[in-house]
Order: C-alpha cells, then sequence, then structure tokens
C-alpha cells in the first residue's frame, strides 16, 4: 500500500476516524479483529517497508553488514491506536 492509504477506521463517541498509512509498504500483520474494542496505544496493524536501502536516513551511514549483505532487515511501522 502507499503512503496516506486507509488501514482501518475506529469509531469512538459515534465519530469515524480514519487511519492511514505513514510509510509505503506491506501489511505485514493485523493485530485486532473487525468491530472489537481497542484503548490508546494498542497495536492496530504492523507494516514493513516496501524498500530498505540499508542507509541510516540520520546520518547517512550504511546500517548493513555490508554492500552486498543479504542480511538487511525490513524497516517496519507499529500503527497503535
Amino acid at each position: 500500500m502507499a503512503v496516506g492509504s486507509r488501514l482501518a477506521v475506529l469509531e469512538a463517541m459515534k465519530m469515524q476516524h480514519e487511519i492511514l498509512a505513514e510509510m509505503a509498504g506491506t501489511v505485514s500483520e493485523v493485530a485486532v479483529v473487525a468491530a472489537s474494542q481497542v484503548k490508546a496505544g494498542d497495536l492496530l496493524v504492523l507494516i514493513t517497508a516496501e524498500e530498505n536501502t540499508g542507509q541510516d536516513s540520520s546520518t547517512g551511514s550504511d546500517s548493513s553488514t555490508g554492500p552486498d549483505s543479504s542480511a538487511k532487515k525490513p524497516a517496519t511501522n507499529e500503527v497503535t491506536s
């Protein structure tokens, strides 16, 4: 899914709140069931980044174990309520 894609709709006090993706990627886990109650901070969805270059965006340094490393960990983003 792309940045801004709707991941879920939460209802609170008869109002609906759309939860949108903050990063492009694949939903790797849905941690809740439709129509269940959630509280603030509960994990809703886990997103695995579409592509990881191995570069630490804050420093520009390579965070992988080598230039051709296949051990790169995909970036993830937890979407919470």
